[in-house]
């Protein structure tokens, strides 16, 4: 493992940029689903699983926690299913 060259994050110079955000969250309980899918296996270890998920719950209001898992889990779905079709 090799550091990578120290980077800078936040205001720099007098280039400050101010937003202004509303966020209107639904406080309301509403049900989510799973998403469910399955590829059979091949050859003699046919018979094993495995088994990919991700949480779509947030721990505080307007996170975004959960959404990186889910757009990582697509990602290897779509791989995955490239891959079974060859």
């Amino acid at each position: 493992w090799k550091p990578c060259s120290p980077k800078f994050l936040g205001p720099e110079g007098d280039s400050l940029i101010q937003l202004k955000v509303r966020n209107r969250v639904d406080k309301e309980p509403s049900t989510l689903v799973n998403v469910v899918g399955a590829m059979p296996g091949r050859g003699p270890e046919a018979h094993q699983y495995v088994t990919l998920g991700n949480h779509r719950d947030a721990w505080v209001q307007g996170a975004s926690d959960p959404h990186s898992g889910t757009a990582v889990l697509q990602g290897v779905a779509y791989l995955l299913g490239l891959a079974y079709q060859q």
